[in-house]
């Protein structure tokens, strides 16, 4: 075949180029080269043409609509001038020795408000090296030194940012004594201040314009208002249902204000305002009267239902309500025979099982109102289960043997869901507790693990991976840097914004007890290897380095669950109304007493005033904040008349006369070597005045 290939020069001879121009003829003379135009115009420059550099107003720029505006007459802006000046400012801060490592590690780096929040951290880290004997909010001395790259900071910035040192003056700020102060709390309970109006100026809109529309009396005989009935679910849903999740709210609202048996029955509603009522004693102490009234009522329908062996998606969801009410009241006798009783209903019912779970991004058969009412009940008893398992390491507690077999629910966007308070936490809360579920059945109830050996310390490394790949899958209104409400604390937080959530109901809730729960399911996973030297030290094998171990990465989160603890309790008026979150007290106090860090004292007094909050609510607060104090001294952190006096400032009266003893059989002391009974928050508790005893009498004996 041919080829025609361009010819390298002109076929023409020499004596005859083109054009009739002989060879030896002179050239034509060149053009006179334009001008140099030292800076063109922003918009000669945009369309990449040549400009002329005519002021005010260059040839191109003539007659067209643009304006013509050159970059050395625009200026900036006044906020690009404080950034400049900033990021001028930081770098005259840093070392010589500090700043050339940085600029070559930002040379690539195109946006400006991630090289000026790297300027500031490298600036923060600098000043907190700086500064001797600092006592930090959230970064121990505990916390192991890691290689300069650090992976977890650098890749896992959303369940593990950097985290800000501070002087010894932060506990002895106007907002620590916030946290450990009951002034303006306890005034609350007086009779005068109950009967009066200023308990309810703080009540927050309905959630739902739907509630405004409630007959309650269609639901129950308990006698409550039909108004303060509806605050109580509103308050429910906007705090604890985007964690717990235990029905499809948007069908509940429409079938509770209709009076239609759907969705919704006596037996759900009655069991709902047990724990509602309860919460909400927070604002109006009177319901707290009523949270009895409604469990009895509860129960009674749920014996009626029972007779007739009636499973059914509300009945399930109830029986958790029954549960988790009993367990937050304080009366421990009936809470693991009702989670018995809803695991062993949903397994009945085809919920839980080992055969794969359908696609969440599937459309299964259907799925309609009833698929998503399933897939609700199916994964909130799923979640419940696991999360007490897990975190309250109560003998008896059995989890599913598989996740549900329903799709993850997928909750509807703000844009067209009459319920946009829901956000979209629920879903992502069950791939977390999907992932913790093995843990559970390995740790707590089969056993299985060898420990002692590298295989249990791969697992661990392995579960950590997934988790941390989670938190990668998180959207932006959800992970750490981007909060915006109450809810992805329990997921995360670096700064806060809304100080009270109750008049801040946004579109995407990220509730604050996720990140809690994060940090706390990591430090049970590497609990177990902390207590053997021969594993505490013993290196990752999937981190770059080989710096990492379970004891640094047990340091590193309970660093971030003690920086998460200030700033919920600082910011979220949640920290006072829903106890969901409260496993995060018990862990910062397991971690502070046993590691006798030097700052102990006063991350205990921000845990047992925590409860101390909370159990305006929740009785059960009242058990554990003294369990706590009863560890202090047993452990001979403080002494027994220090621990009384303490004590005496944190005690309320306990109004409730039908109710007598609290009960509380979960364990408290994590790491206690003592038998799993005498652990316990309720046996702890119970031993205060013996343990304080025994301290007062040591003294004596070693003085």
């Amino acid at each position: 075949m041919d080829r025609r290939y361009t010819p390298l020069r002109s076929a023409a001879p020499p004596s005859a180029q083109p054009g009739g121009i002989s060879e030896s003829a002179p050239l034509p003379p060149k053009k006179k080269r334009a001008t140099v135009v030292s800076v063109a115009c922003n918009d000669c420059r945009r369309k990449k043409i040549r400009c002329d550099g005519k002021r005010p107003v260059c040839s191109n720029c003539e007659g067209s609509r643009s304006r013509c505006v050159y970059r050395d007459e625009a200026g900036l802006s006044k906020d690009s001038s404080e950034t400049v000046l900033e990021m001028v400012s930081l770098l005259n801060s840093l070392p010589s020795t500090d700043m050339l490592p940085l600029l070559r590690r930002l040379n690539a780096e195109a946006d400006a408000s991630t090289v000026l929040a790297t300027l500031r951290n490298a600036r923060g880290a600098n000043e907190g090296d700086n500064r001797r004997n600092s006592v930090s909010i959230a970064a121990p001395e505990a916390v192991p030194a890691v290689e300069s790259v650090d992976e977890l900071a650098a890749l896992y910035s959303a369940v593990y940012p950097p985290l800000a040192k501070s002087g010894p003056d932060l506990f002895d700020s106007k907002l620590y004594q916030e946290l450990i102060s009951t002034l303006g709390d306890m005034k609350d309970d007086s009779p005068e201040n109950e009967s009066s109006s200023d308990a309810r100026t703080d009540d927050p809109e309905l959630c739902d314009a739907r509630l405004y529309k409630l007959n309650i009396a269609q639901w129950t005989s308990v006698d409550i208002a039909s108004d303060l009935a509806a605050k109580c679910i509103s308050l429910y849903l906007k705090m604890d249902h985007p964690l717990l999740g235990h029905f499809d709210p948007d069908s509940f609202i429409s079938d509770l204000v209709s009076g239609q048996t759907r969705f919704c029955s006596p037996l759900l509603v009655n069991s709902l305002l047990y724990w509602g009522s309860q919460m909400y004693s927070a604002i109006d102490p009177h319901t707290y009267d009523l949270a009895l009234l409604f469990c009895q009522e509860a129960e009674r329908w749920w014996d009626a239902e029972r007779g007739h062996a009636s499973d059914s998606v509300m009945k399930l969801a109830a029986t958790v309500f029954l549960s988790l009410g009993y367990l937050a009241q304080g009366r421990d006798h009936a809470v693991l025979r009702y989670l018995a009783e809803a695991t062993d209903m949903g397994t009945r019912m085809g919920f839980f099982g080992a055969q794969e779970v359908q696609s969440s991004t599937s459309t299964p058969t259907g799925q309609g109102e009833v698929g998503s009412g399933e897939s609700y009940t199916a994964w909130g008893v799923f979640n419940w289960t696991v999360l007490m398992s897990l975190f309250y390491h109560q003998p008896g507690i059995h989890t599913p043997s598989g996740h549900p077999r329903k799709p993850i629910p997928r909750v509807a966007l703000a844009a067209t869901s009459p319920s946009p308070y829901m956000g979209q936490t629920l879903p992502y809360l069950c791939h977390f507790w999907k992932i913790v579920h093995q843990v559970t059945i390995l740790y707590h109830e089969e056993d299985r693990l060898p420990w002692g050996s590298r295989s249990s310390v791969s697992f661990a490394e392995f579960k950590f991976r997934e988790l941390l790949a989670w938190s990668q899958s998180l959207p932006r209104h959800l992970d750490s840097q981007h909060v915006n409400t109450q809810h992805v604390h329990i997921m995360q937080s670096v700064v806060l914004y809304a100080k009270d959530y109750l008049a801040c109901p946004c579109a995407d809730p990220a509730p604050p007890p996720c990140s809690m729960w994060f940090h706390a399911a990591v430090l049970d996973i590497f609990r177990p290897f902390i207590r053997d030297e021969s594993l505490a030290d013993q290196k990752f094998s999937t981190f770059d380095g080989g710096s990492y171990t379970p004891r640094s990465i047990y340091a590193r989160s309970t660093a971030q669950l003690k920086r998460l603890l200030i700033e919920y309790r600082l910011n979220y008026a949640s920290a006072s109304f829903s106890i969901l979150w409260h496993t995060a007290m018990i862990y910062v106090a397991n971690a502070i007493l046993d590691d006798d860090s030097e700052d102990w004292y006063y991350y205990l007094l921000v845990c047992v005033y925590g409860y101390q909050r909370l159990s305006k609510s929740w009785r059960v607060a009242r058990a554990i904040s003294k369990g706590l104090l009863s560890m202090a001294v047993k452990k001979s952190h403080m002494t027994g008349n220090s621990a009384r006096q303490l004590l005496h400032d944190l005690q309320r009266p306990d109004t409730n006369s039908a109710l007598k003893e609290i009960r509380a059989t979960f364990m408290l002391d994590l790491g206690g070597s003592d038998s799993p009974r005498s652990s316990t928050a309720e046996h702890l508790a119970d031993s205060f005045e013996a343990n304080a005893d025994l301290q007062v009498y040591t003294n004596l004996l070693d003085d």
